[in-house]
This record gives structure tokens, C-alpha cells and sequence, in this order.
């Protein structure tokens, strides 16, 4: 008797006979119902683009600012390659797991605004993601700086008291006149 064929579910990734298998079109098998079900809940579930208080998520806000730069150097919409911006966001995040979508917006941030780097120079490879691990220190050092800076500014003790100084005229000085003629 020969051995039936075994196929792969493409939910749970199972090994299952052909014969038993739930089939969704041509080449697309899946364990039951229930398991083509999960898959297709899963494909179509799109993560929120804003909190439950109607805010926007962390991931949200940053691909904007992405947009946002790149609509301010010139670029559509539609120019945009978020299949690079996305992968390389993944990549990032995949690197340095304690890194969040806050901290690389707040980089691209100190980036752009404070020093005022060109994020879309030929180096950059059609990202502006590129050097953000170069400068995650950094801008996290003068994030650290900036709060210290206005807490002081918070904690400072301005004294309402009026200082009066004493402007004195330098015209009533006694001064000698000179003739140039008798040089």
C-alpha cells in the first residue's frame, strides 16, 4: 500500500495527510477550519494606529515623522520606499531590543532638528533610518542634559527686586581742549 502524501498546514505548520487536510484553493492546505480561520483573522488583523484615548500609537507616530521629513525634503507620498524604511525599523529594533519606537523618533529628532544633519544624502542609501545607531548615545546624552537643564530652569529662584544703577553722563567730565594748530 503505498504512503499517503503528507502536507504542511499553513497555520500551525503540521504534518498532516493530504486526504484529511481542509484545502483552500489550487496548493493551500491547512489542518481544519478552525486552523484556516486563525489564518485569516491573522492576515487581516492590522495593529492600531491609535490608543483606546484616540491618541496615536508610538510605531504611528514615528513612521509620520518619517513622512514628515520626507515630505519637507522635497519627496511624494508615493516616493516614499516604506518596504525599506519598515525593514530597516525591524532590523533596528531587532538589534537593540531595549530601543523603542519613541527613543528612534526622538533620534531622528536630534538628528534633523538640533544638529541638523541631511538625512538624504547619497550614504544614506534612500533611508533616514541609516545613522541612527550611530547617534542613539548622543542624542540620548542631550536628552539626559536638556531635562537636567529644565528642572534647574524650574527650580531657579527669580527675585522680583528692582536693582536701580546709577547711569552716569561722561559728557560733564572736565577735559582739557586741545588746539591742533599749535601741534
Amino acid at each position: 500500500m503505498p504512503k499517503e502524501a503528507q502536507i504542511t498546514c499553513r497555520f500551525c505548520k503540521k504534518k498532516i495527510d493530504k486526504s484529511t487536510a481542509f484545502k483552500v484553493g489550487e496548493r493551500t492546505y491547512y489542518c481544519d477550519q478552525e486552523c484556516y480561520d486563525k489564518q485569516k483573522k491573522k492576515s487581516t488583523h492590522k495593529p492600531q494606529k491609535v490608543t483606546k484615548s484616540g491618541k496615536p500609537n508610538d510605531r504611528r507616530r514615528l513612521t509620520d515623522y518619517i513622512m514628515k521629513l520626507f515630505l519637507e525634503n522635497g519627496y511624494e507620498k508615493s516616493q516614499i520606499k516604506w518596504e525599506l524604511q519598515t525593514a530597516q525599523l525591524k532590523n533596528i529594533m531587532n538589534e537593540h531590543k531595549d530601543w523603542t519606537n519613541s527613543q528612534i523618533q526622538y533620534v531622528l529628532k536630534y538628528m534633523y532638528e538640533i544638529l541638523g544633519l541631511d538625512l538624504f544624502r547619497n550614504e544614506s542609501n534612500g533611508s533616514v533610518l541609516s545613522l541612527v545607531p550611530f547617534y542613539f548615545n548622543e542624542a540620548s546624552e542631550f536628552c539626559i542634559k536638556s531635562r537636567e537643564i529644565k528642572k534647574e530652569v524650574e527650580n531657579f529662584n527669580f527675585d522680583d527686586e528692582t536693582v536701580i544703577i546709577e547711569k552716569r553722563n561722561i559728557n560733564n567730565r572736565s577735559s582739557k581742549e586741545i588746539d591742533i594748530s599749535e601741534l
